[in-house]
């Protein structure tokens, strides 16, 4: 009689499902708190890169401000000749120029680690397209991309553009 008891207290403790539910909500909240980790983490890069993009577009509209003024006097030359007038012709070294001092300027506008000046140009003489890189650390899992990458986060490049004259 023991012997049956005691085989029928084993089968019922092995066809008990206490405890499993336990492992199941455990296991749905790692998953939950992954995916909240995931979004902040993606969210803060948006948010930096947009900080980025709007300085972009500042230092482009502060070169498109400056000038190269040797070409812009001797646009005054050309009056009589049938040119249109005086005219603001931006350079590429005028605009790389305005986008450093611009650049200098706001230092610490962007928490951004390595905020660079890749590339400050102007097509067409009129349009000033500055081009900044730098490396945002995601939010909750930067330690993450310390170990991972060896640029220690998400390299962000941008690019803003402004007319001048």
């Amino acid at each position: 009689m023991r012997k049956e008891r005691a085989a029928r207290t084993a089968r019922r403790l092995r066809d008990d499902d206490s405890g499993q539910v336990l492992v199941l909500a455990i296991g749905f909240v790692a998953v939950a708190l992954a995916l909240i980790a995931t979004v902040a983490a993606v969210t803060s890069v948006q948010l930096e890169r947009k900080r980025l993009l709007s300085v972009a577009d500042a230092a482009a509209a502060y070169a498109a401000g400056t000038y190269d003024e040797a070409l812009f006097h001797s646009s005054f030359d050309r009056i009589g000749d049938g040119a249109p007038g005086p005219a603001i012709v931006l350079t590429d070294a005028s605009v790389a120029k305005g986008a450093q001092e611009y650049l200098a300027a706001s230092s610490g506008v962007v928490s951004l680690r390595e905020v660079q000046l890749v590339s400050a140009t102007s097509p067409d003489g009129q349009t000033a397209v500055v081009e900044l890189s730098g490396v945002a650390r995601p939010a909750l899992v930067g330690w993450l991309t310390d170990v991972l990458d060896d640029d220690g986060g998400v390299r962000i490049v941008v690019q803003g553009a402004a007319r001048g004259g």
